[in-house]
């Protein structure tokens, strides 16, 4: 999101944090249902139920962390600070609680997370200023304008033209990770669609959500390959098993698509 604002420029990183909250609900849930379904379907055993004092036990322990995640959007939502700050104020809280209260974090993993950092921002940045020239170009060519035109030859009703281009997006995310389909489209895309008419927050919302998606669908998904690493299971049989999952991705492409409040309601409050 914060790429996308940067790319963009029209759309503020407060609007799209806020907008992302009730499509991430509509994802989670739609994700929780299908696992219950299978879980249901295939007789996995059941977990034993955790006592109610263990859960208050291991809610408080957790408690000092989910502070984290309050500063950043409490912060930012609420206007009492810049994202800038909230990131500040968060990675202080962070270290602080990790070192004081949960005594996990060490100076040698403190320094490994600052070159991982500066890593990642160096590549981020670099695709930044590569979308800035493509922006450019996209801009004095009318490659927006073309883009847009093509569209609307293949239907005039709304909600085909997006699901065309979720079609597109899902397709391109495929061989590309997120970030770089990012660059690489939304100077192109998302001028066309609010030449349509679309709202631009709303498009934002959703096309971010697809990209993500994308990023679990073979052969170029980055986050399957993670889970999968993680599970200790070969790629093969992440592919299958999260075959059902895809229908509740779905889901959530389509009521977003039909939807657009679910994008825009609670940016509208904060204005």
């Amino acid at each position: 999101m914060v790429v996308y604002a940067t790319l963009l420029r029209d759309i503020s990183v407060i609007d799209l944090f806020a907008g992302g909250i009730l499509p991430g609900i509509l994802l989670a849930g739609a994700l929780l249902v299908t696992s219950m379904i299978l879980a249901w379907k295939r007789g996995y055993p059941k977990q034993a139920p955790t006592p109610f004092k263990a859960a208050i036990f291991a809610f408080l322990a957790a408690l000092p962390a989910m502070v984290v995640p309050l500063i950043i959007l409490g912060g930012i939502l609420s206007g009492l600070t810049t994202i800038t700050e909230a990131s500040g104020f968060a990675a202080v809280y962070a270290i602080l609680i990790g070192t004081l209260v949960y005594r996990s974090l060490t100076l040698a993993k403190i320094w490994h997370s600052l070159l991982v950092t500066v890593r990642f921002s160096g590549v981020v940045f670099f695709l930044l200023a590569t979308s800035a020239v493509l922006g450019w170009f996209v801009t004095r060519s009318g490659v927006a304008r073309d883009a847009a035109s093509i569209i609307t030859t293949f239907s005039d009703v709304a909600f085909v033209q997006l699901m065309m281009v979720c079609l597109l997006l899902i397709i391109i995310g495929t061989v590309m990770d997120v970030l770089p389909a990012l660059v690489v489209v939304a100077p192109v895309i998302v001028p066309a669609m609010i030449q349509l008419g679309f709202d631009p927050l709303h498009f934002a919302i959703l096309m971010i959500v697809v990209l993500n998606i994308s990023n679990v669908t073979p052969p170029v998904g980055m986050t399957l390959m993670t889970a999968a690493r993680i599970a200790q299971v070969p790629y093969e049989r992440a592919i299958i098993a999260s075959l059902p999952f895809y229908f509740s991705f779905l889901a959530v492409i389509l009521l977003l698509a039909a939807f657009p409040a679910l994008s825009t309601w609670i940016p509208s409050l904060l204005d």
